[in-house]
C-alpha cells in the first residue's frame, strides 16, 4: 500500500513538472504583463527577454499589429518562475522548439539540419518616381537574384524582382518569415542592386538598412540572419551612424545572431561581368554554393568556407580582369562554422 501511495505521489509530481513546462518564451526586451486581454487592463508586471512561460491557450481577442499588419491574439500564460498567470500580446512570445529529430540514416547521429528561408531581391528596374531622382538600374541585379535563389531550391524561398521588390513588400515578407521561424532556423536575405547614403533602393522607395536591420532584431534575436549586399556606394557597416547615434549603439549591442556579407567596402564599386551574365560578388557565392567553397570536402560548404573562397576570388577576378580592386567585407556575427548547403 505504501509503495503504492509513494508511486501515486511519484505520478503526480511528475505529471506537474511536465505540465508546468514552458511552451514559449518572450522575444522582446520587456513586456507588459496584464490582468486581462487589453492594453487598458491592469499590469500584473514586465517580463523580460528570453523569460519562459507556459502558453494556457489563446483568446479570440486579436489585434493588429502596425509594424507588420498581422492580427495576433491575446494569449493567457503562465510565468514559470514566478507561476502568475496574465494576459501577453501573442506578438511578444515565439515557441521553445527542442531538436530531437534524428537522421538514422547517417553514420553518425545528426541533428536534424535547419531550415532555411530565403528573401532575395534583384533591381534591374526602378519606377518612374525613383528614375527621377537619378537611381540607374544595374544589368544583371534581377538574374543575381535567381541565381540565388535559385542555389536553395529546397528553402522556403520568397524572390522579388524588379516592380515586385516594393519597400512594403519587401518589410513584410522579412517579418513575417522572423515570425514562424524557429531558433534553429537561418534566414538569408540577399539584395542586388544600387544604394547610396545606408539606404537601398527598392522599385518605389529607400530602405534605411540600419532601421530595417533593428526592426528584424527586435522581432526574433535567436535566428541567425544572414544579409549578402551585391551593391556599390552602401555604407553598410553594422556599426555605422544612421539618424541617430542611440541607434547605431542599440545595433551594436544587438547584433547577435545577425552577419552581413557585402561585395564590397563602403563608398567603393561593386563590378558585373558580361562573361558571368552577373555581378562578379554573386556568381562566385553562386559558384561556392555549387561546392567549389567547399575547402575541407566533407560534402558541406560552411558560411566561413563561403566567405573565404568569394573573397579571394572575387578580389583576384577584379583585378586581373579590370585593373581594380574589389574588397568583400563582412561586419556583425560571422557564424564560421555555420553550414549553408549541403552538398
Amino acid at each position: 500500500m505504501r509503495t503504492a501511495v509513494l508511486l501515486l505521489i511519484y505520478l503526480f509530481s511528475s505529471f506537474s513538472l511536465i505540465s508546468q513546462k514552458a511552451s514559449h518564451k518572450i522575444n522582446y526586451k520587456a513586456v507588459n504583463f496584464r490582468s486581462k486581454p487589453d492594453m487598458r487592463s491592469n499590469r500584473i508586471g514586465v517580463l523580460f527577454l528570453d523569460a519562459q512561460v507556459r502558453l494556457i491557450k489563446e483568446t479570440d481577442v486579436r489585434k493588429l499589429s502596425e509594424q507588420d499588419g498581422k492580427k495576433y491574439a491575446w494569449c493567457l500564460i503562465e510565468d514559470i518562475e514566478t507561476k502568475i498567470q496574465g494576459y501577453i500580446y501573442g506578438k511578444y512570445i515565439s515557441k521553445i522548439v527542442t531538436v530531437a529529430n534524428i537522421q538514422s540514416n547517417k553514420k553518425n547521429d545528426m541533428v536534424r539540419s535547419p531550415k532555411f528561408y530565403v528573401l532575395s531581391i534583384g533591381m534591374s528596374d526602378y519606377s518612374p518616381a525613383q528614375k527621377d531622382k537619378g537611381v540607374e538600374a544595374t544589368r544583371y541585379s534581377d538574374e543575381d537574384a535567381y541565381r540565388f535563389a535559385r542555389a536553395y531550391k529546397d528553402a522556403e524561398i520568397f524572390l522579388l524582382r524588379n516592380e515586385e521588390a516594393t519597400i512594403t513588400a519587401v518589410q513584410q515578407i522579412s517579418a513575417e518569415l522572423l515570425h514562424q521561424m524557429y531558433d534553429f532556423d537561418v534566414l538569408l536575405i540577399y539584395y542586388s542592386g544600387q544604394a547610396m547614403d545606408n539606404k537601398i533602393h527598392l522599385y518605389d522607395s529607400d530602405l534605411d538598412i540600419d532601421k530595417w536591420l533593428n526592426e528584424m532584431i527586435n522581432i526574433n534575436r535567436t535566428v541567425k540572419k544572414i544579409v549578402f549586399f551585391e551593391t556599390s556606394n552602401a555604407n553598410i557597416d553594422l556599426y555605422s551612424s544612421s539618424d541617430t547615434e542611440a541607434m547605431s549603439e542599440l545595433l551594436k549591442m544587438q547584433a547577435s545572431h545577425l552577419s552581413l556579407f557585402s561585395s564590397c567596402k563602403p563608398l567603393s564599386h561593386s563590378y558585373e561581368s558580361e562573361v558571368f551574365q552577373a555581378g562578379v560578388f554573386t556568381n562566385y557565392i553562386s559558384m561556392g554554393l555549387k561546392g567549389f567553397a567547399d575547402a575541407d570536402m566533407n560534402n558541406m560548404v560552411t558560411y566561413g568556407e563561403l566567405v573565404s573562397y568569394v573573397k579571394k576570388h572575387v578580389g583576384r577576378y577584379v583585378d586581373t580582369q579590370y585593373s581594380k580592386a574589389q574588397e568583400p567585407i563582412i561586419a556583425g556575427n560571422q557564424f564560421i562554422d555555420l553550414p549553408l548547403k549541403q552538398l
